[in-house]
């Protein structure tokens, strides 16, 4: 028999004893959980419930106890516990197993309750109580055979659950039996021919050519036959081996040489320089580039002279770091690099940089430049300023000039940046021209410019310049047939020399550059303000404002006043203009004129205005119907995308009609884009609203916005109304209404604070006015009464000497 049929045999034999053992120790295993289950179904619950009647008779019974003996008095009012004991019993049957002698013992218990059921009263207590105490007699028999039972079915699957133990013991000494045997015989007939075979291989991996002794080993003969001929074949390969291995020698040494031509072509027509050194510093090789660039030590250049040089030779010892820069004596600039090789040598390549150094530094110039003047840009101008400051701030004053084209924006808009460019190239010419070497001149903005002017005592010297350049920039400019004014707005900072070495932030002085010219902006065209620390304090106060408005929004710190507008012909109020206030916790109440620029400015403006529109509308929609709403948008409203949606959701949250709605817009939000502003207009009337021009007169084209879009009212600023009784401001007036009826337009004039004032505009025909002469901005909770008084005022007469003369007009 051979080796895999034994194999194969005692594996079965090992697999028919596990099989056998297992299979018998189920069958086992599955009688006795069956009985198990027998005892739970067959025994615990119908056990369980047994008792649970029987402790519904033994209570029945305790409670006849209590009855009296005497006829009636018994089975009629226990009904319902015949009936439940009786229904247990019913359930309690399908649970026994056939053949218990539980059955007959239930079926008397039955027939007893029946019986007392069925009496239905007429029995006494007393023989109910026999009854029952005999039922409860059963009851206990058939609980105690019940109990035996079960008692029984645990031994039975006790039992069964030893014997498949046992069946399991024994299999698994079988197993064991027959696995020692198995073993036996894989030790005696297959072990000592495998280390045969080993010490065999062994042999042949120390000396492939000593001899293999075949040995007779039955089975293994031919694995001995196999290695013979694995030594054979093992043999012919090694002197193939030693045949190739010689002519590989031969092809190798061909690609040497091949490579070595290859790299000598390669670093020869490297347009760098290139040397190579040996791990004692020697020069290997050496390209013609590397040759040219050194010329200058002679034709041959060689290691020792290439060190000899102080500069070249920290980059040779491998100390002075990776890249030396240095001039040639014949004016060229080289860039020496040196990577190791692992202490192997050193590989050093030389770079002429001349014309790109020569580049870079044209790139840099350029770009320190702006294209439009020529004058540095905010980049030099900054890196001149931080140079001034750490290097002078000892030695001398240093002044700083901020300057700013006055109405520049309004030029670029109205006559187009190719004007607005020859208008700051012109500027700038002129202050190159003026400046001369007094001060170094940058443009760092749209139309900013600054200046550092060193040496001279300050502020002298920054007032002096600033004196001599608003002189230089007062004539006009005169560009493709328009004059311009050039005047420059000018802000000053003085750095007075110190005597310790602390440099100045550069970023710090032109911030206070910057608020100096902000406040001379605001003093008027061509204004000069030296800078003062209050500036920076208002700054601050500034910046806390800022913080406090934006912790307004959606705190109840802001709320909206109004300030009636009145039909003087009908002599009542028309409606009401709604008017922002910030309430602040600890400054009071804020102005709108100082919140509102802010607002403007730092981008709150929107949220502001949303705010303002929707709580008008809303508490507007408690008004008299007859009374329309005036709401002020900013300028900077009109560049948000969501204006009109805005404006029609603040309509549809309040329920308000768009009729009652009036907004004010003043021409100052032309100057961005005219045409997106006229189109923003026209979708806000094809919406239904009313749309006022707010300060009429006050700009520089009014008449051309009327003509392109037809305003629905004007309201004529306070500054003429104020200054009536001078005749150019009267004749202003009456042409605005003259203007506004030719047109179909409504006017209001607004700052009517004065009985004068009010009875010259009726006599110029001016049906509807504003002012505190009827009353200042109210809260929304006067608006009642405030209508009533000044509704009552013109009933008793109080304004009626103007009024006729304003309807006749109408």
């Amino acid at each position: 028999m051979s080796i895999n049929a034994k194999l194969l045999f005692g594996g079965l034999l090992l697999a028919a004893i596990a099989v056998g053992s297992f299979v018998q120790s189920q069958l086992v295993q599955s009688g006795a959980s069956q009985i198990g289950a027998r005892i739970f179904t067959w025994g615990v619950e119908p056990l369980s419930a047994l008792q649970a009647a029987q402790a519904r008779t033994e209570a029945l019974t305790l409670r006849l106890a209590e009855a009296q003996d005497m006829p009636g008095a018994g089975s009629r009012p226990f009904t319902a516990e015949f009936n439940d004991i009786l229904l247990r019993l019913g359930n309690l049957a399908p649970a026994v197993p056939p053949g218990s002698a539980v059955i007959g013992t239930m079926e008397e218990i039955r027939v007893i309750l029946s019986r007392l059921k069925a009496a239905q009263g007429d029995v006494s207590a007393r023989l109910m109580r026999r009854e029952l105490a005999a039922a409860g007699a059963l009851f206990d028999t058939a609980v105690a055979d019940m109990q035996n039972e079960i008692v029984e079915l645990r031994n039975r699957s006790n039992a069964g659950y030893a014997q498949a133990f046992q069946i399991q013991a024994s299999g698994l000494a079988g197993l064991l039996l027959m696995g020692l045997l198995v073993a036996a015989y894989l030790s005696s007939s297959v072990a000592r021919p495998v280390r045969a075979a080993a010490q065999a291989v062994r042999s042949i991996e120390s000396d492939p050519s000593a001899p293999i002794e075949e040995r007779g080993l039955g089975p293994f003969t031919e694995l001995f036959g196999a290695l013979v001929s694995l030594q054979s074949r093992l043999r012919e390969r090694q002197a193939e081996r030693e045949k190739g291995f010689a002519a590989g020698t031969a092809a190798l040494k061909e690609e040497v040489d091949k490579l070595k031509r290859r790299f000598e072509a390669a670093i020869g027509n490297m347009p760098q320089g290139f040397c190579m050194l040996d791990e004692k510093r020697n020069l290997v090789a050496a390209n013609d580039s590397f040759r040219r660039i050194f010329s200058y030590l002679g034709t041959q250049v060689t290691a020792k002279e290439l060190q000899a040089d102080p500069e070249l030779e920290p980059l040779f010892s491998g100390q002075g770091g990776e890249v030396v820069v240095r001039e040639t004596p014949d004016g060229q600039v080289i860039e020496v690099r040196r990577m190791g090789l692992d202490g192997r040598g050193a590989i050093i390549t030389v770079e002429n940089v001349t014309e790109q150094r020569e580049a870079r530094r044209r790139i840099e110039e350029l770009a320190g430049r702006d294209a439009l003047t020529q004058l540095p840009n905010r980049i030099r101008f900054h890196d001149h300023l931080n140079a001034a400051l750490r290097r002078e701030n000892q030695k001398s004053d240093i002044g700083v000039l901020c300057l700013d084209i006055d109405g520049f924006r309004g030029i670029n808009s109205t006559y187009g940046n190719a004007v607005g460019d020859a208008v700051l190239r012109e500027v700038a010419a002129r202050l190159e021209a003026c400046i001369g070497d007094r001060g170094y001149l940058a443009r760092i903005g749209a139309d900013d410019f600054a200046i550092v002017q060193k040496g001279l005592p300050q502020p002298a010297g920054c007032e002096a310049l600033a004196a001599d350049i608003r002189q230089a920039c007062r004539p006009p400019i005169s560009v493709e047939g328009s004059t311009l004014p050039a005047s420059l707005s000018i802000g000053m900072v003085q750095i007075k020399a110190r005597g310790q070495r602390v440099p100045l932030d550069p970023y710090t002085v032109m911030q206070d550059a910057e608020l100096a010219l902000a406040h001379a902006q605001r003093q008027g065209l061509g204004s000069v303000c030296l800078f003062a620390s209050a500036m920076r304090q208002e700054m601050d106060q500034r910046r806390q404002l800022e913080a406090d408005l934006r912790a307004a929004i959606g705190s109840d710190q802001l709320e909206l006043f109004y300030q009636p507008f009145i039909d003087v012909t009908r002599g009542r109020v028309s409606g009401f203009e709604a008017l922002m206030r910030w309430r602040h916790p600890v400054r009071g109440m804020v102005p709108p004129g100082t919140f509102i620029p802010l607002a403007e400015e730092v981008g709150l403006i929107d949220e502001l205005g949303v705010w303002a529109l929707r709580e008008a509308c809303r508490q507007a929609t408690g008004w008299p119907g007859d009374l329309t709403l005036s709401v002020n948008l900013s300028p900077v409203q009109f560049r948000s995308a969501s204006l009109i949606d805005d404006i029609r959701t603040a309509l549809k949250m309040a329920g308000l009609a768009p009729q009652r709605l009036q907004l004010e817009v003043t021409e100052s939000l032309f100057l961005d884009n005219d045409e997106g502003t006229l189109a923003t207009l026209r979708a806000l009337r094809a919406l239904g609203l009313t749309i006022s021009m707010d300060d009429f007169g006050t700009g520089y084209s009014s008449l051309g916005y009327l003509s392109r879009f037809p305003f629905d009212k004007i309201k004529i600023d306070q500054s003429f109304v104020r200054a009536m009784d001078k005749a150019e401001n009267a004749a202003i007036v009456r042409a605005v209404i003259g203007l506004s009826s030719a047109m179909n337009m409504s006017v209001i004039a607004e700052g009517v604070e004065t009985p004068e004032q009010f009875e010259r505009l009726c006599q110029e025909g001016c049906r509807e006015m504003q002012g505190y002469l009827f009353s200042r901005p109210r809260p929304a909770a006067d608006l009642a009464r405030l209508i009533l008084r000044i509704n009552s005022a013109f009933a008793q007469g109080e304004f009626a000497q103007g009024a006729p003369a304003a309807r006749q007009r109408a």
